[in-house]
């Protein structure tokens, strides 16, 4: 399969991307897995979006965001990666918002207009946060088909475009701020700065996932062809970008030099002024040269196509795809089991002095011996769970087994209750 870059392991390896969309506790809804690395925003518009759409429930319906144009159906939070005005403002024509941090941000706002706001967090948290608002003018270039009546002819045209959002500024104690824009215009200042900065439960997530839940690893040798039709990125283009950015990067190591390199204010001799001179024509030439280079690429660019179908690609680059059935069942299960495991330690969470620790008693549970006792009599099948290390742990877990127990769960193919306790109790 295509090779990807593995940031935490710093190497580029074979293998699939994969797009979770969770909520802001970091819970998983579902996920979308591509053999063929594209752009985030492309798989948001056409994978994530209409599955959205169809799945959220309670969305305004078109009256109510006729009554009310500030209205949006749901609100979607990304990182850096998908701030795009175009893809902001093709969001928003179909009424839904979005949440993302701004890009280039090179000013700095007045310290007197940002205020502390307090707000709940979801585990009844008080939290603090400076922020200030403002209104901006997002201005964007956007692709649109002109047809002329009288030739039937179709032409593409830039035009200019312009959107309206709302831009709220975080301020950090060190006094940095962080610029976030969105386009939810009916959402508390104090709530889209909390959204955006939830977005981290999605970072703890992919971290805990990958080092408890085997989220990265290959579940199965089983292969898949792919697709003849699915569009990928053109290696011969890809290889003459690689040149480009290594040509450009050497460019501006050199101009860097030629820059650097002046006369200092003492006696010039004959001999120093002939070295100087040659060295800046030296670094003249190969400026002169790698520029040339570059406009060369930049040409033989205009005449590759940058995307091709998979059917285009070369018989010694085509591959196989390791997505299959199995994974697509065990990511499934991996998400019901993390959200189980959020939900029980949400449950021990109050009773505990570190709540922090409330997932690392929980895999203590999970890897400590029980007893499995059926009683078909008074139809349960009784789970007793071995005593732990101190008393304190012990009313944590005796809690969490008399909340288990009020759900009542029958044990799946048989008419028996699940029923929770310790040994000796």
């Amino acid at each position: 399969m295509p090779k990807r870059f593995v940031s935490r392991m710093r190497l580029c390896m074979s293998g699939s991307t994969d797009y979770y969309i969770n909520d802001r506790l970091g819970q998983p809804f579902f996920v979308v897995s591509k053999e063929i690395n594209g752009s985030m925003i492309e798989t948001i518009k056409k994978e994530i979006i209409p599955h959205l759409k169809s799945d959220i429930p309670n969305q305004p319906d078109e009256k109510e965001l006729e009554a009310n144009p500030m209205l949006s159906k749901f609100m979607i939070v990304t990182d850096r990666e998908c701030y795009s005005p175009e893809f902001i403002a093709d969001l928003w024509d179909e009424r839904i918002s979005m949440t993302t941090y701004k890009k280039n941000v090179k000013d700095q706002w007045d310290d007197a207009e940002f205020d502390e706001y307090e707000e709940l967090d979801e585990y009844g948290n008080i939290v603090k946060v400076c922020l200030a608002e403002r209104g901006t003018l997002l201005e964007y270039n956007k692709k649109e088909i002109e047809i002329n009546v009288e030739t039937k002819k179709e032409t593409l045209k830039s035009k200019s475009k312009q959107l309206w959002v709302r831009e709220v500024r975080k301020k950090s104690e060190s006094g940095h701020q962080t610029a976030i824009i969105t386009t939810n215009y009916m959402l508390k200042t104090v709530l889209i700065g909390l959204y955006m900065f939830a977005r981290w439960s999605q970072e703890n997530f992919f971290k805990y996932m990958i080092e408890n839940f085997g989220l990265d690893t290959l579940v199965s040798y089983l292969k898949e062809k792919i697709d003849d039709t699915a569009m990928l990125v053109n290696p011969q283009y890809r290889n003459l970008e690689a040149q480009q950015r290594k040509l450009v990067s050497k460019l501006n190591v050199i101009k860097s030099k030629f820059a650097s390199l002046i006369l200092e204010n003492t006696t010039i001799d004959d001999k120093k002024m002939d070295y100087y001179i040659k060295k800046k024509t030296d670094l003249m030439e190969q400026i002169q040269h790698l520029v040339k280079e570059i406009s060369e690429i930049k040409e033989l660019k205009k005449t590759v196509s940058k995307k091709i179908i998979y059917a285009q690609l070369p018989e010694s680059e085509k591959f196989t795809n390791a997505i299959n059935e199995r994974k697509h069942f065990l990511d499934t299960i991996k998400m019901i089991a993390y959200r189980s495991e959020t939900a029980m330690a949400n449950i021990i969470k109050t009773k505990m002095s570190n709540p922090d620790h409330a997932r690392v008693l929980l895999r203590q549970i999970y890897t400590s011996d029980a007893n499995l006792k059926p009683d078909y009599q008074t139809k349960q099948l009784v789970v007793e769970l071995h005593r732990f290390n101190t008393r304190y742990e012990d009313k944590i877990v005796e809690f969490l087994c008399e909340e288990l127990n009020k759900t009542e769960t029958v044990f799946s193919g048989t008419d028996l209750t699940l029923f929770y306790k310790l040994v000796s109790n």
